[in-house]
């Protein structure tokens, strides 16, 4: 699990830096119910880039929301039929993560002159 980047740069003729990414994420989620097992989450995104040489791409667009049940209360007492809810309440939270990648290309030369 985690994020993986796969870049592959190739220098054009006017020394600006053409890029391939691949991005993937990847995470395990548990199942409501914890005895039936897991859920493997995965997003991949594929892009191509033209980026001068020292100029700072920006990439997005992995966004992962959730959202989760809590249920609270006085022990007993929130678990009794009828008038349990008197003694217990339910919360809803959602929460969103973007990713966001910046990516700065460098040409350095190998040493060898042509001129």
């Amino acid at each position: 699990t985690g994020i993986r980047l796969t870049v592959t740069p190739h220098v054009t003729n006017n020394r600006q830096v053409l890029m391939q990414l691949h991005t993937e994420r990847s995470a395990i989620q548990p199942l409501a119910a914890a005895d039936l097992g897991f859920i493997f989450q995965k997003q991949k995104a594929d892009n191509q880039l033209l980026v001068n040489d020292g100029e700072t791409a920006v990439i997005g667009g992995l966004t992962v929301t959730s959202v989760s049940k809590t249920r609270s209360g006085i022990p007993l007492l929130g678990s009794l039929p009828i008038v349990g809810k008197l003694f217990s309440f339910t919360s809803e939270t959602e929460s969103r993560r973007d990713l966001i990648i910046l990516v700065t290309p460098r040409i350095t030369d190998d040493g060898s002159s042509d001129q």
